[in-house]
């Protein structure tokens, strides 16, 4: 350098240290953040990272299946799907080899970026243009948009959150903490629910492989693929103002908001059941056999998701034999084998590990006997016994009187399907015959998932659930949408049927958004994730005894197994937890073994070193009118605790730590 340049170069230097000096140390003392909420964000960030990382290898996965064909909308929601369906199928595969670990998760994912990356760019176009194509161009489907898109992000909040769920307690998140712990997929406890297919289970296991501890993200993202799909194919069947109309109606159950929020799996099934039917859609118009593959690749999906997705199957089996033409044999059977291909690998599961492909169902297994399916199916206690006259009014029943958490249908499913649906139906005159066919369609899906929930219904108390119909819920959706064109086409001069209807649904749309925010405030969901609530606070704040129990057995009975008595749930519990999965425990054991020193003989031979009653189980469980102990079950509680068992600890009144007496 020039001597002539060394002052302006030791003033670029001097002033340099100075911007750099007086930044840092005011970050010194002024952090961005506090320990606490950085301790927070750790904890969620980096799963809400790899949730999106999975979604977005999967959808170039996926669309190697889904270039060229159909609609933009249909390739973006559905590479995603298939991509999702391909990664819970490969570990599952991983889990039966014994692989599952760190390693394999991740060189599971870097083979997917390499067959999918240069999809990406295809697969966001298809994703703009859906979005695009639906944007809302009036007052209602903005408040409709505005609805959605508020609920959606509510629900993304809430599965941030550390897992409060019942069933993900129970089954939907312990399994896949088994496996992970175990190294493999194995049952080496008596909880049957492992026994289930578990497509939606994987895909949070392979999340966990990766190190993530948000598995309901897994579950929102379906939700979303639901939401996004009914919009577009609402705008496809009837016309562009009814795609955000069409999104919100699904979105205005509460219950489906809030499991968009937990690690479950009914809007697993959801998708995927509006997913093959958007495919025959396409298969009935190219009849191509790629469209009837990808059907039954989502049928598949359903088959390995739930067991109650038969009905839906069923369904579609019947959409493929009534609309394939001459070609009606062939078609149903490379729908059929191929969508039995696409489930077996979840089936297979079952049959090596608990000899019954279909546990516990029909030919018993592992865990499972007479006495068991009797209790658990408790048939003959269902509305057909009782109150038979209720099966005609149950769709009534269930949108007025159900309510999420409370005894009865147990959800809350809001009043638009039976308030638009009906009228959508009656203005069938009027439709175009590709209407009218998608509507068939997705009425036989309906009606065969509606049969089989009444069935349900009658047969046994223990169905008494609204929440078993969400798989039809965006079928119902994509009809009640255009619902308001027939209430204009209905108008008098002065009296507009269609604004009547647009301020009661606006009504709904608006008071559900507010008690979905208001319970969302109310929750602790803000705090815990930034920070200004520990999780373990929040966990004690949303379960109660059942969280400081659990943590508490580590210590109170560290030399384990620990029988529980009436409490399914075992998420949380760090020592060697034996939860009463069926509820049934007690009264198997009755039944089954007899006297109480018989039980306590059988049970300190098979290793058993504790036992945790759940009083508040207990008690609930006896005033069921279906599911009731006796007075001799009851006396015989009292004298196996009185002569075999002595306290180790109460929490509370709550529950109640036994151990054996010497």
């Amino acid at each position: 350098m020039r001597p002539s340049n060394w002052p302006s170069s030791i003033r670029f230097v001097i002033v340099l240290i100075w911007l750099a000096l007086v930044t840092a140390f005011y970050f010194v003392v002024h952090k961005p953040a506090s320990s606490e909420q950085l301790t927070a964000l750790a904890r969620w960030l980096p799963g809400l990272g790899l949730s999106g990382l999975i979604g977005l290898v999967a959808a170039g996965v996926g669309y190697r299946f889904v270039r060229g064909w159909g609609e933009a909308h249909q390739r973006a929601t559905l590479s995603l799907g298939l991509g999702l369906g391909l990664y819970s199928g490969v570990t599952l595969l991983l889990g039966l080899l014994g692989v599952l670990n760190a390693l394999a998760g991740w060189a599971l994912l870097i083979i997917g970026v390499l067959l999918g990356w240069k999809y990406w760019r295809l697969w966001w176009a298809d994703l703009r243009e859906s979005i695009h194509s639906i944007r809302p161009t009036s007052a209602f489907p903005r408040l409709a948009a505005a609805y959605s898109l508020s609920v959606l992000i509510v629900a993304l909040l809430r599965a941030l959150t550390p897992v409060t769920g019942w069933d993900s307690l129970a089954y939907h998140v312990v399994g896949p903490e088994l496996y992970l712990a175990n190294g493999r997929i194995t049952h080496p406890i008596d909880l049957p629910y492992l026994g289930f297919p578990q497509f939606a289970e994987m895909l949070f296991l392979y999340l966990s492989l990766l190190g993530g501890q948000v598995p309901a993200v897994i579950h929102w993202i379906f939700a979303v693929m639901s939401a996004l799909l009914v919009a577009s194919e609402a705008r496809r069947l009837w016309n562009n103002d009814v795609a955000w109309l069409a999104a919100a109606i699904f979105l205005s159950a509460e219950t489906v908001v809030l499991e968009a929020g937990w690690p479950y799996i009914d809007l697993v099934l959801a998708f995927n059941a509006l997913a093959a039917l958007t495919c025959l859609q396409v298969w009935q118009i190219d009849r191509a056999r790629h469209s009837l593959l990808l059907a039954a690749a989502f049928t598949g999906f359903m088959l390995a998701a739930k067991y109650s997705a038969a009905p839906l199957v069923a369904g579609l089996g019947l959409i493929v034999l009534w609309r394939a033409g001459v070609a009606r044999v062939r078609s149903f059977l490379v729908f059929a084998v191929s969508a039995a291909v696409v489930a077996l690998p979840w089936y297979l599961k079952s049959w090596l590990l608990l000899g019954n492909p279909i546990y516990p169902f029909v030919f018993g297994g592992k865990y499972w006997d007479e006495v068991r399916s009797a209790i658990f199916g408790q048939m003959g206690t269902g509305l057909a016994f009782t109150l038979p006259w209720r099966l005609l009014t149950a769709p009534w029943d269930a949108t007025i009187w159900g309510v999420e958490g409370k005894v009865g249908y147990a959800a809350t499913i809001g009043p638009l399907f039976l308030l638009l649906t009906p009228v959508a139906l009656l203005g069938w005159k009027r439709y175009a015959r590709e209407q009218r066919q998608t509507l068939i369609d997705a009425l036989i899906i309906v009606a065969l998932a509606y049969a089989a929930w009444l069935i349900g219904l009658a047969s046994s108390a223990s169905l008494l659930q609204s929440r078993l119909l969400i798989p039809v819920f965006p079928l119902l959706a994509l009809i009640a949408a255009n619902a308001f064109e027939v209430l204009d086409q209905w108008s008098h001069p002065g009296l507009s049927l269609k604004r009547i209807g647009i301020v009661l649904v606006s009504i709904v749309w608006v008071t559900t958004g507010v008690k979905i925010v208001l319970d969302f405030g109310g929750s602790g969901t803000a705090p815990v994730l930034t920070g200004g609530l520990t999780t373990d606070d929040y966990l004690t704040q949303r379960l109660g005894w059942y969280y400081v129990t659990m943590k508490a057995l580590k210590q109170d009975a560290p030399d384990g197994p620990i029988l529980f008595l009436w409490e399914p749930r075992s998420l949380y519990c760090q020592a060697d937890c034996r939860p009463d999965a069926m509820i049934d425990r007690w009264e198997h054991a009755r039944h089954t073994i007899g006297s109480p020193d018989k039980i306590a003989q059988q049970w300190r031979s098979d290793g058993v070193r504790y036992l945790l009653i759940w009083r508040a189980g207990y008690e609930a469980l006896s005033d069921l009118d279906f599911r009731h102990l006796t007075d001799e079950d009851r006396a015989a509680l009292q004298d196996f605790i009185r002569q075999n068992l002595e306290l180790v600890r109460d929490y509370s009144g709550d529950y109640q730590l036994y151990q054996w007496r010497e």
